[in-house]
């Protein structure tokens, strides 16, 4: 099937979210996309005629670009895809380059408060396509944000990168001057003070929610995952068979399972909420 589509300006297709030429079919004039995404949108099956360079002019005409996502601005001051007021520049802090508003980052790094250009709407592009430069990545020092240039100097300062480790836990890079281990993982002091605990019936240092429960020692509360009862059956009439219903509850102890099952089956409305609260499941 043959369709036309028309042309309807430059703005933000509401299917990629993106800036760029947009055209309606004559099939249906709701659906507002760009080229790309009407190639990738086939409502109809056998639709043909989709929007190119070769059948609309307009998409081989000349237009300035956004350097960091390659896609056109757009003429309007309540845009997030107009034109970067400011200087927004690479990795290096010196190449400036023109960009959306919406293309630089939220935040500036503490150290040198520059304006950096991101590659976020361009995925699978490191570097940028007009000076080949690379793009700024941001990491978290010591509990401040940084580009990688300023991140580098203070490593450097600090004892060099070899003096330095991530937190699993909140994803900073900190010193080892500042470090407790737990289970194998080095974790920041904060972290780890954050997430243990001393257990007031062990004694021990457990993390926070692993299911630690120093009252699980009478196995008679709750059977195994695997338990399956012996069937014993009275008379010669029909047998009658119930149904398994499992209860999953996330990080928590035995005691509390088997509160939360009582209470569940009781909303249920079955006879169970009391042989469960008694420990006889």
């Amino acid at each position: 099937m043959s369709v036309s589509f028309y042309h309807t300006g430059i703005k933000e297709c509401r299917r990629c979210n993106m800036p760029n030429h947009l055209f309606v079919s004559s099939l249906q004039t709701d659906y507002e996309f760009c080229a790309d995404c009407w190639q990738n949108a086939r409502y109809w099956e056998d639709l043909v005629g989709f929007p190119t360079a070769e059948t609309h002019t307009i998409l081989a005409e000349p237009v300035e670009k956004c350097q960091a996502c390659e896609h056109p601005f757009i003429d309007d001051t309540d845009s997030r895809w107009r034109k970067f007021e400011g200087d927004a520049f690479l990795a290096d802090g010196t190449t400036r380059i023109e960009v959306h508003a919406r293309c630089v980052a939220n935040s500036s790094c503490v150290n040198c408060n520059v304006a950096y250009a991101l590659s976020r709407y361009r995925s699978g592009h490191q570097t940028c396509a007009i000076s080949n430069y690379l793009f700024v990545t941001f990491d978290g020092i010591d509990g401040n944000l940084m580009c990688n240039n300023c991140a580098e100097i203070y490593m450097e300062d600090n004892g060099g990168s070899d003096n330095f480790f991530r937190c699993p836990a909140c994803d900073h890079m900190r010193t080892y001057d500042d470090s407790r281990d737990w289970d194998g993982e080095t974790y920041c002091e904060g972290c780890y003070d954050n997430n243990t605990y001393e257990c007031e019936n062990c004694g021990e240092i457990q993390w926070r929610y692993n299911d630690h429960d120093c009252g699980e020692d009478d196995d008679s509360l709750i059977h195994s995952y695997s338990y399956r009862p012996s069937p014993y059956f009275f008379g010669n009439g029909k047998y009658h068979f119930g149904f398994e219903l499992g209860l999953g509850v996330y990080r928590c102890g035995r005691w509390w399972h088997k509160f939360l099952a009582a209470y569940r089956c009781g909303l249920l409305g079955t006879s169970y909420g009391t042989r469960i609260n008694s420990g006889c499941v």
